[in-house]
């Protein structure tokens, strides 16, 4: 339903009409109605035109106005993105600038985490209290491992997945006050914390095994490794070789623009339900196979430790707040920040030096993609 706000916010670019004509220095689509001979000019903003400017396009006062028809969101952009920039064809990945191979060599998954909620790599001591509060929080309540303990033997891990995030809604009735910076904060801590925990006990539900706590002695995925592998052994010592993949295959999954699920959990975040309601409508998105295929393929491939396939090598990971070896310079791309955390209200720009990619949009993609 339009809104007041929604109405200002179009009315400076709303299409007018015209003789085909437009200022210098004013990109604009003039568009001639056929039926009524009418011309409008339609501005375009960074290669875009809003679909509501062609409302304007009527044959009489009685029309409703013209409508754009995309059912697949292959022509679509919905926001602006100051998170992350993908081209798969040309296999570039950047979160907020930096290029994710980057990332990847120097960077844990908790400091790229907080990179793409605050928007900046944290500093030694951001890193620490940030470490800090996530390994707090991994804990869930018993009430979610007996909720767990309901599913059937064989219930797909993605499914008990998808309801334990939802029922974390009904343990922190507070999450709804979603205009609360620190609110918010807290609640972003919750769900990266207990998202793990909740994983692995779908997967050792499946597996018929008891569920494992989580061990706050070890570090993010060594901590997940433990509490899907380990057995009868007092103390669960990960395979470094192993927990740096996996550290790094969090990275590569961290974030990927506007797919399907990020499209979900926008959708129902504009209601301003809780987040977790939000997550869950993602997960929901993730569960589909035209979503989640190649993950699901990849997951049906993958060994147990001691497996006699040895672990890609990787290097070894960085220690503290190890940065990347190109800062956010004057190569990284013109973005705003869109995050809802209390640091999102400043905007950080810098210069491209590639003019046509200075301004991009998310567009919403294939469920494929």
């Amino acid at each position: 339903m339009s809104t007041q706000k929604d109405t200002q916010e179009s009315a400076p670019g709303a299409a007018v009409e015209g003789n085909g004509q437009h200022p210098a220095n004013e990109e604009t689509l003039s568009v001639t109605d056929n039926r009524t001979g009418r011309t409008y000019e339609i501005p375009i903003v960074d290669g875009t035109v809003r679909a509501l400017d062609f409302r304007a396009i009527r044959v009489d006062e009685d029309d409703f106005g013209l409508m754009t028809y995309d059912p697949a969101f292959m022509n679509t952009a919905a926001c602006r993105s100051s998170i992350t920039y993908l081209d798969g064809t040309n296999g570039v990945l950047e979160y907020r600038g930096y290029p994710i191979e980057q990332l990847a060599e120097h960077a844990s998954y908790l400091e790229v985490a907080y990179l793409l909620v605050y928007g900046e790599l944290p500093t030694a001591a951001e890193l620490e209290r940030w470490q800090h509060d996530i390994t707090i929080h991994t804990f869930v309540h018993e009430n979610i491992k007996e909720f767990l303990g309901g599913f059937r033997h064989d219930a797909h891990p993605m499914g008990m997945l998808l309801g334990a995030v939802g029922a974390l809604s009904t343990f922190y009735p507070d999450a709804n006050d979603i205009d609360d910076p620190e609110n918010r904060d807290i609640q972003t801590i919750r769900m990266i914390s207990k998202m793990p925990t909740l994983a692995a006990f779908a997967y050792r539900h499946a597996q018929g095994q008891p569920y494992v706590y989580p061990d706050n002695d070890l570090a993010y995925s060594g901590n997940f490794l433990n509490m899907m592998y380990k057995m009868t052994e007092l103390k669960y010592e990960p395979d470094p070789r192993l927990e740096r993949a996996l550290d790094v295959l969090f990275i590569l999954h961290a974030d990927h623009e506007q797919n399907c699920s990020t499209s979900a959990v926008r959708s129902v975040g504009s209601a301003k339900p809780d987040p977790y309601s939000a997550i869950a409508a993602g997960i929901a998105a993730l569960y589909g196979p035209l979503h989640a295929s190649a993950t699901g393929s990849t997951r049906t491939t993958t060994r147990a430790p001691g497996s006699s396939r040895r672990p890609p090598r990787t290097s070894s990971r960085s220690s503290g707040a190890t940065r990347c070896s190109t800062s956010r310079s004057s190569s990284s791309r013109l973005r705003w920040r869109t995050t809802t955390s209390s640091r999102a209200s400043s905007t950080r720009t810098s210069t491209s030096t590639r003019a046509s990619s200075t301004r991009r949009w998310a567009c919403r993609w294939r469920c494929s993609r």
